[in-house]
């Protein structure tokens, strides 16, 4: 290896990074999937559907007291109510996979997307009577 000196040209050299296949076998799928997207109507509502209950697990459950106090009058705000709002976001963690999971199937599996569509649409029904 060669001192350097100011007079060294410096050469940088491009780094690829290797992603291993087996860890990251979703996020490849879910690339893929955003590659070939092509707005159809499972699609347009699936992606939608994460979005919505990714950005209600984002807000309540990393910040429920700012949530608390920007949507509500009620102050003090309590431990409580923070809880619940935390629960709430808890239970959107699982509604924002099955979206992911409905709009990751191939589409081949019809039954799988029409399962995960109609639990997200009792979902939503029962949270938005």
């Amino acid at each position: 290896m060669q001192p350097i000196t100011p007079t060294t040209p410096i050469t940088l050299t491009p780094i690829t990074p290797t992603i291993p296949s087996p860890s990251l076998g979703i996020f490849r799928r879910f690339l893929t999937a955003l590659s070939n997207y092509s707005p159809t109507p499972h699609r347009v509502v699936f992606t939608s559907a994460f979005i919505w209950h990714s950005l209600a697990v984002r807000y309540f459950v990393m910040t429920p007291f700012s949530t608390l106090r920007a949507v509500t009058h009620i102050r003090p705000i309590t431990f409580t109510s923070a809880e619940i709002l935390q629960y709430l976001g808890g239970l959107n963690i699982g509604y924002a996979i099955l979206a992911l999971q409905g709009l990751l199937l191939p589409a081949t599996d019809v039954d799988g997307r029409k399962r995960s569509a109609l639990v997200l649409a009792a979902v939503s029904e029962a949270l938005h009577p």
